[in-house]
């Protein structure tokens, strides 16, 4: 049953990263049963316990409201509704939200954004600027 349950939950895992991704990939890892296993019990677990945030993340952002940060999210993903990523950028000024639209949970336009958010953080940080754009 276990070994069941963890080939549905690699099923679910490659179908929504492949939204907006450019096409369904199996990958690889899911090959090792005890990988597959491990990771599902590990997300499942996660998610039945709305990931042992209590009280809820965004009912505490004023302890880091202040830290700059670059939000980015595919407005493809059905995994995490970029409604959630909305409502944490509204509730954090010092970030900034940047959707990538032809993306879902992944891909080539959001790890160039990741590198773009990086490089522009490490920048403003080494001249001692603010490291979110105004």
């Amino acid at each position: 049953m276990r070994a069941a349950a963890a080939r549905a939950w690699a099923e679910w895992e490659d179908t929504h990263v492949a939204i907006g991704a450019g096409g369904f990939q199996r990958d690889p890892r899911w090959e090792d049963a005890t990988y597959a296993e491990v990771f599902a019990t590990l997300v499942t677990h996660y998610w039945a316990h709305d990931g042992f945030l209590d009280p809820p993340v965004l009912e505490r952002m004023e302890t880091i409201a202040h830290l700059p940060a670059t939000l980015i999210h595919g407005r493809l993903d059905v995994s995490g509704p970029l409604v959630t990523a909305w409502r944490l950028h509204r509730l954090w000024p010092g970030s900034e939200l940047v959707v990538a639209e032809g993306e879902g949970h992944g891909g080539r336009s959001m790890a160039e954004q990741w590198a773009l958010a990086n490089t522009r953080m490490a920048d403003a940080l080494s001249a001692g600027r603010p490291a979110t754009p105004s």
